[in-house]
C-alpha cells in the first residue's frame, strides 16, 4: 500500500510520517518513508542561485522557476514508485540532505520485499493521487501562523530576515495554487495546530 502525506510547508507532514511509522512498528507492520525532498533537482544553494537568476531575467522565466513543481524530478519519483510496486530494492544517491545544509549528499535505500506500507511525504505529492500512484492521500493542515513559526525555527540557521520572508511568500503563492487544485483528492484530513 502506498500512502501519500501532503500539506503546506510546516504543517507537520514529516512528524505525521514518523508517528505513523512508530505506530506501524508497534503493530509489526513494515513501513518506510520516501520523502519528496529526495527528488530535489538542485541543492539548496544551487536552487537559491537559480531563483535569483530568474528574478534578474523576470517575466515567464521567473514564473517558471517560482513554480515549485519544477524543483523536483517527478519522472524519477514515478519511476521509483513503479519499481517499488514491482518489489525492487531502490537505492537513491545524491539526494537532499538537510543535515548537510541542503546539499545533495544523502542516500536512502527502500526495500519493500516484505510488503507493508510506503509513505510518500511532501508538499507536492497530492497530484500523485490523481495519477493513481498513491492508494490513500492524507492532507495535514495547520494554521498559517503556526506553520510560519515552525519554518522559521527549522530553517533559521539558513534563512533570516528578507530571505526568509521572500521564501515564505514564494512557498505560500505556490501552495495556494497547488492545493486549490489538488487538496480535494485527500481521503483524510488531519489538523495539526498543536504548537
Amino acid at each position: 500500500m502506498i500512502v501519500g502525506i501532503t500539506g503546506p510547508a510546516g504543517a507537520g507532514k514529516s512528524t505525521t510520517s514518523h508517528l505513523l511509522a512508530e505506530h506501524a512498528m508497534r503493530l509489526s507492520v513494515p513501513l518506510q518513508v520516501l520523502p519528496l525532498d529526495a527528488f530535489f533537482r538542485l541543492s539548496s544553494r544551487a536552487r537559491k542561485e537559480w531563483l535569483a537568476e530568474g528574478e534578474r531575467i523576470g517575466g515567464q522565466e521567473l514564473a517558471r522557476r517560482s513554480d515549485m513543481t519544477t524543483w523536483w524530478d517527478f519522472d524519477r519519483l514515478v519511476d521509483v514508485i513503479n519499481r517499488l510496486r514491482r518489489m525492487e530494492v531502490v537505492h537513491l544517491y545524491n539526494i537532499y540532505n538537510r543535515e548537510d545544509g541542503g546539499d545533495l549528499t544523502g542516500e536512502l535505500t527502500i526495500d519493500l520485499h516484505g510488503g507493508g506500507i510506503l509513505v510518500v511525504e511532501g508538499v507536492a505529492v497530492a497530484h500523485l493521487r490523481a495519477q493513481g500512484l498513491v492508494d490513500i492521500l492524507i492532507y495535514v493542515e495547520t494554521r498559517e501562523d503556526i506553520r510560519r513559526v515552525r519554518l522559521l525555527q527549522r530553517d533559521g540557521d539558513r534563512r533570516r530576515g528578507v530571505e526568509a520572508e521572500k521564501r515564505w511568500r514564494l512557498t505560500q503563492a505556490f501552495e495556494q495554487r497547488y492545493f486549490a487544485e489538488y487538496k480535494r483528492l485527500a481521503d483524510f484530513r488531519l489538523n495539526n495546530d498543536n504548537e
